[in-house]
């Protein structure tokens, strides 16, 4: 009996005090920089160059393809590349790996999106079967090879960026980082924090799947 109580003594010290460091760690996460911090690990220095491509990632849509704010950014940052005379054709990436119903894949959406901006649908190429990184490489390292296209300039969100490249280059595709505004640093609420922290702890544990998948 007297045993049990110290167990269950023991049991209930262990629990306050993991409870006492969760508490203590999203309060770092929320109210200190450590999210902007592990944030900048992720990001690549930009080195866009003129190429024969752009190749845009999609960064999520809304299950009546509305798309989320990272596509947006993306695409118009693509659209502005263009613009810029960085490449004479947009490839937009992405399926539908949430599988919502009766609705064009997320790089339709983005190329729906172009559109409405005016933008030439006869440069657009779309792929739409791609549901991760690496297979939105793979499927693009195919298009640039029936097109006969050598290298990209690659569009997507900071803390995205260093995954993406070091996927695209495993796949065989020459890359030139184009990552969107780096929102690292101007994340200072604490609710945005925390939704950096998401990300960030999306992203190193993709570094450590795709690594272990031998992807990169």
């Amino acid at each position: 009996m007297v045993r049990k109580r110290v167990s269950w003594a023991w049991l209930g010290r262990l629990l306050k005090v993991i409870f006492w460091v969760c508490i203590a760690f999203f309060l770092s996460v929320m109210f200190t920089p450590l999210p902007n911090l592990l944030s900048s690990y992720l990001t690549v220095e930009p080195n866009i160059k003129k190429a024969d491509v752009i190749v845009v990632l999609g960064g999520g849509f809304y299950p009546k393809g509305e798309l989320s704010l990272a596509s947006m950014d993306r695409t118009v940052k693509g659209i502005t590349l263009y613009l810029e005379g960085r490449a004479g054709k947009l490839i937009f990436a992405g399926g539908n790996p949430k599988g919502y119903p009766g609705y064009i894949s997320e790089a339709g959406s983005m190329a729906q999106l172009a559109g409405n901006l005016r933008f030439p649908s006869r440069d657009i190429i779309i792929e739409r079967k791609s549901n991760r990184t690496y297979e939105s490489a793979v499927m693009v390292k195919k298009i640039m090879d029936n097109l006969g296209l050598k290298d990209a300039v690659l569009v997507t969100s900071s803390y995205h960026m260093l995954r993406s490249k070091l996927t695209f280059e495993h796949a065989g595709v020459v890359v030139y980082p184009a990552s969107t505004a780096p929102i690292e640093k101007y994340t200072t609420g604490p609710v945005q924090r925390l939704l950096l922290f998401q990300a960030v702890l999306h992203e190193y544990l993709g570094l450590a799947y795709y690594k272990w998948k031998g992807w990169i």
